[in-house]
């Protein structure tokens, strides 16, 4: 007797708690039409319209006091000097982003200053 009764407490248990979680699995399944209305489309992914095709993504604007993505921080011009640029401080970096000198703080992506890159 003393055998059987930690055996069937533990199977009481495994057959309790399925139970429950089978009794929740159903609960959660939505009706196909509620009061009349029709089911709505899944809403478009992002990146996507809704007839499937790619939106393009909005262009970044430069400007003082934006930021930069960080992909783009890490791009460091070392040699600004040749380039007429003014040297940075410690904690900022020159970096050339589309056609234009960017003066940023790499830790915020901050952009403190813009020269037009030469050609």
């Amino acid at each position: 007797m003393r055998k059987l009764t930690p055996f069937i407490l533990a199977l009481s248990l495994v057959t309790g708690i399925s139970a429950v979680h089978a009794q929740n699995t159903t609960q959660h399944k939505k009706p196909l039409l509620q009061e009349g209305k029709m089911p709505e489309k899944p809403a478009a992914k992002q990146g996507q319209s809704v007839q499937g095709q790619k939106q393009k993504a909005p262009k970044f604007e430069v400007r003082k006091g934006g930021r930069l993505a960080s992909p783009e921080r890490h791009a460091e011009l070392r040699d600004y000097r040749k380039r007429g640029l003014k040297a940075p401080r410690k904690d900022q970096r020159w970096v050339l982003y589309d056609g234009q000198y960017l003066l940023i703080a790499p830790k915020t992506g901050l952009i403190l200053s813009i020269v037009p890159a030469r050609r």
